[in-house]
């Protein structure tokens, strides 16, 4: 691969990786071949470990800030992938906070046993170690999500991502009122890939922030771009993650972009979804936040979580949009149709605008009106489309229908 100096490391039997006492700013998954560990003391050696491919290793000074707790060596060529600080930090600190300490503890506990150990074998002349070999299954697995890691950095830094834009309608006449940003990937080493799975690795990780920002400040530019085109006003709808709507700067940035760009708050709709409501109290604060400078807040997914009722009645939210697993059925299973029309009616009474998610049939978008469901977006109206595609879709300066 292109990258794969900042991926892997080789080296031959013998050769030393890191020095007990040495600072630590990177950790190993070893991919061929095998790792002695040794500790030493008063310039004696003692093997301790020898470990196989699968494994990590040097993760210990990573996590606890302390000097390398061992010695490691080759026992012969090697191929180590490289786990960088930030990866490996970022992944244990935005885990359960019962995780991390169990993981600082368990660290805590190695290092004396190996402290321990150290005393032992030195008064007893002993030369030991352990040959546990390691789970290539998992390993192999790690690696691959390192290396896909650092695809992904490397595609923000390249400008790989797209943004694509899906109509929201008017469900009583077909008007297009509005759009859902929709980002897209087409790697040139990897293909097109979903966004569900590579926008879960970017949640993972640190790119997430800045990731998130490029899509509303790409999305805001281009609804003034399909405005001056077509000489109408739209709203634009934006997805955001968890990790990002937490985030000390992000009403800040986005009032900064907003504001660079001429739109009003009433135009944007910040797209959430029940997880981001793990973080509490803080969430509610910062959803009332948005709704107070006028930002629209829609609760996407609805009906697939576990929480829907409650988070509905503690929050302002604007609209609420119906999952295409509830609304493919809406016109053919009674059950689905049931459901839905439940969660219309609570819009309705709630005074929250429903939006259908999914709508690909004449049939399907008769059912929702029907039952009273405001707006809809699907493959009947549109496809998602790229910025140039969707200006000759609208056809500029036209009164635009996606009937």
């Amino acid at each position: 691969m292109q990258q794969s100096n900042i991926l892997f490391r080789d080296f031959k039997a013998g050769d030393v990786i890191f020095r007990q006492g040495e600072d630590g700013n990177c950790a190993y998954i070893i991919e061929e071949g095998r790792v002695q560990i040794s500790l030493e003391k008063n310039g004696d050696s003692f093997p301790v470990s020898i470990m196989g491919v699968g494994e990590i290793f040097g993760e210990m000074a990573i996590l606890d800030g302390l000097p390398r707790a061992g010695t490691a060596r080759c026992m012969e060529d090697t191929r180590l992938c490289v786990v960088s600080s930030d990866q490996l930090y970022n992944r244990i600190h935005q885990s359960d906070s019962v995780v991390r300490l169990l993981v600082l503890l368990l660290i805590k506990r190695t290092r004396s046993m190996n402290a321990k150990l150290v005393s032992s074998l030195q008064s007893a002349g002993s030369d030991t170690g352990s040959d546990e070999g390691g789970q290539p299954g998992e390993g192999k697995s790690a690696i691959n999500e390192v290396r896909f890691e650092i695809e992904l950095h490397k595609a923000f830094q390249e400008r790989e991502f797209r943004l694509h834009y899906q109509p929201i309608v008017d469900m009583k006449n077909s008007e297009i009122l509005g759009f859902e940003a929709l980002i897209r990937w087409n790697s040139p080493t990897l293909g097109p890939m979903r966004p569900d799975l590579f926008m879960k690795v970017a949640e993972e990780s640190s790119l997430i922030v800045p990731l998130g920002r490029w899509i509303q400040e790409t999305a805001i530019a281009d609804l003034k771009k399909i405005e001056a085109a077509t000489g109408r006003s739209f709203f634009m709808s934006v997805n955001v993650s968890g990790r990002q709507f937490m985030d000390p700067a992000y009403l800040k940035n986005l009032e900064e972009i907003r504001q660079r760009y001429g739109a009003t708050t009433e135009q944007l709709k910040l797209e959430i979804t029940e997880r981001i409501f793990i973080d509490g109290a803080r969430a509610i604060e910062m959803v009332e936040q948005c709704r107070q400078l006028g930002y629209g807040i829609s609760l996407d997914d609805f009906g697939t979580g576990y929480s829907s009722l409650s988070y509905l009645k503690n929050l302002k939210v604007s609209n609420l949009k119906i999952d295409q697993s509830f609304t493919r059925g809406a016109n053919s299973d009674p059950r689905s149709h049931a459901l839905v029309k439940c969660m219309v009616q609570l819009c309705k009474d709630m005074r929250i605008e429903s939006v259908a998610e999914g709508i690909e049939t004449e049939e399907m978008a008769k059912a929702m009106r029907e039952m009273g469901c405001q707006y809809a977006q699907g493959y009947l109206y549109a496809r998602p489309q790229a910025l140039d595609d969707l200006l000759k879709f609208l056809g500029a300066g036209s009164q635009q229908s996606a009937a």
